[in-house]
């Protein structure tokens, strides 16, 4: 489909290993057709990983195999260099390595109280009493649930059951987060918030992956974007890449982003020069839109003060 689908666009040095390799991912959920088909993907520490596609193209199949939700009918997965078997000394590293935080929390919740529920991952963790304690009350400050720590989970709004998911994975300590479709049915402050967490985990080193079908998103935030289509990896690169890449697309059934097509009309226009980055979010549009405003009112003064 694209020769960016075998780019290594992270440019990462030959000797590196990834802290998770896989390689020839198959699961089918019955014998007609493969949910996934060959999945091969290197994921880096530190990186943040966006995936695109249509529903039914793979994700969330892909994320429940990579934490052991799901057993893998073909494939193999590493983990710092270590190939993962299906022992359950594997599996409980995987789960405690890789955390998922659910589209729907729903689905993610379980426990009566709040306290509970964020405290639930930790103890099967089989860490010490006070430690679970800790985490739990450091997860809960950081997702500011803290006043819902005796609630039952299920009474609160979607954005706050969602704050609540998220703090389970926290106090997990995984080295991987993984976010299927974070935003959905949440309003736009609680979009923003969950940003927030995701830009603060990055900040501190953590390897972050999300599901998304919201463009904008993706390439504002992302390092790299992977892009699924029928239980395949049709394309990876950089943002940039990924969506001037018509063929990928088309063939996605994705659109550009809103400042990358905003951006493009205006150096058409010859009001940015094209020789300029696009920024990729909507501060970076305004300081780069500021900068060229400056620049060009201090040349005008310039040529004023040459004609007197």
């Amino acid at each position: 489909m694209s020769d960016l689908k075998n780019k290594n666009t992270m440019n990462k040095k030959h000797d590196e290993t990834p802290l998770l390799r896989i390689r020839g991912l198959k699961y089918a959920y019955s014998n007609d057709k493969h949910a996934l088909n060959g999945i091969d993907l290197d994921i880096w520490n530190g990186e943040k990983l966006a995936i695109l596609g249509a529903n039914g193209a793979g994700k969330s199949t892909f994320f429940l195999n990579l934490n052991g939700v799901l057993k893998a009918d073909a494939g193999s997965i590493e983990l710092d260099g270590v190939k993962m078997s299906q022992n359950k000394k594997d599996l409980n590293r995987l789960r405690s390595s890789i955390g998922i935080v659910f589209q729907d929390p729903d689905n993610q919740i379980i426990a009566s109280t709040v306290r509970g529920e964020v405290s639930f991952g930790p103890m099967n963790q089989e860490i010490p009493v006070e430690e679970v304690r800790i985490r739990t009350e450091a997860a809960m400050k950081r997702m500011d649930i803290e006043q819902f720590a005796d609630r039952a989970p299920h009474y609160l709004s979607s954005g706050e059951k969602k704050r609540v998911a998220i703090a389970d994975i926290i106090a997990m300590h995984p080295e991987i987060f993984i976010f299927d479709e974070p935003t959905a049915a949440l309003d736009p402050a609680s979009s923003q918030m969950l940003e927030g967490v995701l830009d603060r985990l990055s900040d501190e080193g953590r390897t972050i992956v999300v599901s998304t079908h919201d463009v904008n998103f993706a390439y504002r935030w992302a390092d790299r974007i992977i892009v699924f289509k029928d239980g395949k990896i049709i394309a990876q690169g950089t943002p940039d890449e990924i969506f001037r890449n018509r063929e990928v697309l088309e063939a996605a059934n994705l659109h550009e982003p809103t400042l990358m097509t905003v951006t493009d009309h205006l150096k058409s226009a010859g009001l940015i020069p094209e020789s300029s980055d696009n920024p990729r979010s909507v501060e970076a549009f305004v300081r780069m839109t500021k900068e060229l405003t400056a620049l060009s009112e201090k040349t005008t003064d310039t040529g004023v003060e040459q004609s007197a």
